[in-house]
């Protein structure tokens, strides 16, 4: 099974597949089916949450079946109105993991460390372990590691992943070519101290990141 780097996406320092990818990969191992149902419709009394049932078959008669919900409190802003849909994609989602034995994680799926942990992984810097730093610091302080870097030279590698991380944290897949359109060229060409303002205006002091957009993005 082999599927191309456009089904994949970096995120917070680990790399997710997408649904497309896993969908590709069903498709190779033989699929013969996918089929939702709507468990719960979101209502004020349920938090607004959307629930699918999702199943899966494969044409060597192996059946998988997942579960996948959605509401404000777990997708960004811009798919608040389209939860249900969110729903029935994260459950056919997880229902593909299990039927293709995928190890990495979904993206646009949601963990129980993003939940409970209000701050997104760090991008490591490549020179960070050899100097004794934690590999998973907080974005508190991978900010403050690339703010450090005096101007004038060409931004460093670990500026760089950090600005892609806060762009698709913020705006999602678009994120980073939205974000090299604001400021009118690629995020390689910048120098230090403009990464680092950009940096600063995208996630200043190392808050966390709001998943639903920032106008700076």
């Amino acid at each position: 099974m082999s599927i191309g780097e456009e089904h994949y996406v970096n995120l917070r320092g680990e790399r997710y597949i997408r649904y497309s990818g896993l969908l590709e990969i069903a498709h190779q191992i033989g699929l013969r089916s996918i089929e939702t149902e709507l468990i719960q419709v979101p209502s004020e009394e349920n938090g607004n949450v959307a629930i699918f049932k999702a199943r899966t078959e494969l044409e060597s008669g192996q059946v998988f079946v997942s579960h996948g919900d959605a509401s404000p409190q777990n997708v960004g802003r811009a798919i608040v109105p389209h939860v249900i849909r969110q729903a029935e994609t994260r459950s056919k989602a997880r229902s593909l993991k299990d039927a293709t034995n995928v190890g990495a994680p979904i993206h646009g799926d949601v963990s129980e460390e993003e939940e409970h942990n209000p701050y997104p992984k760090a991008v490591p810097d490549p020179g960070s372990q050899a100097q004794g730093s934690p590999p998973n610091a907080d974005m508190r302080g991978a900010a403050k590691q690339a703010r450090a870097n005096p101007g004038g030279s060409r931004a460093r590698k670990s500026q760089i992943d950090l600005l892609k991380t806060l762009a698709e944290e913020l705006r999602g897949e678009e994120g980073v070519a939205r974000l090299e359109a604001r400021i009118g060229k690629p995020l390689e060409e910048l120098t230090s101290e403009q990464a680092n303002e950009w940096i600063e205006k995208l996630n200043p002091e190392g808050q966390p990141v709001d998943r639903g957009g920032a106008a700076d993005a």
